[in-house]
């Protein structure tokens, strides 16, 4: 199970720190036009991410911990998926929706 952690403080979307959402805004006033703003130019380098076999627990823990609402997972290095608060509801929900997917 791999799990990487930051310090800082986390938001709502994707493991992003609160500054990323301001990184547009940022860009522009830097000087660069906002329709020559790239995805390159404002994404985290720095993602918090699960592996395919963490356990759930662990997930929701990390939701929690971090104050975000979805977790991309890994496996080898490449992006297979995403967790979020509400996927893992649904499993303890509706436990018949774990044997469907």
């Amino acid at each position: 199970m791999k799990v990487r952690k930051k310090e800082r403080t986390e938001s709502a979307a994707i493991g992003l720190p609160r500054k990323d959402l301001r990184s547009p805004s940022k860009a522009v006033k830097g000087g660069k036009e906002l329709v020559r703003v790239t995805a390159g130019d404002i994404m985290t380098r720095d993602v918090i991410t699960v592996s395919a076999d963490t356990p759930i627990d662990k997930v929701a823990e990390i939701l929690m911990d971090k104050n975000i609402i979805r977790v991309p997972v890994t496996q080898d290095g490449k992006l297979t998926g995403v967790v979020s608060r509400c996927d893992i509801l649904r499993s303890y929900m509706e436990p018949e929706f774990i044997t469907h997917l």
